[in-house]
């Protein structure tokens, strides 16, 4: 878990240089080179950031399997169309 969370925050730390260089090239009248680098820019956050929600959607899902049982619900047929419910806690 810890690899997903080095691995999401090298790739925005490479976002942010692309992003430096976009600017960089765009200053430079470069436009080729700019969008180049704005794709690079944009797929390297893309990924970043879907590591992130995948940290964040794994570490929600571990917090879930620590749940107890509160209490059980036992359903019984009372008639053909009538049913029972019982709550036992």
């Amino acid at each position: 878990m810890n690899l997903l969370v080095a691995a999401s925050a090298v790739l925005t730390l490479i976002a942010i240089l692309l992003l430096a260089s976009t600017v960089r090239h765009t200053r430079r009248g470069r436009p080729i080179r700019a969008a180049g680098s704005f794709a690079g820019c944009a797929v390297t956050a893309a990924l970043g950031g879907a590591g992130l929600l995948l940290f964040i959607s794994y570490a929600g899902y571990e917090r879930l399997t620590e749940e107890q049982l509160v209490g059980v619900i036992e359903v019984s047929r009372s008639a053909p169309d009538e049913f029972t419910a019982r709550l036992m806690v």
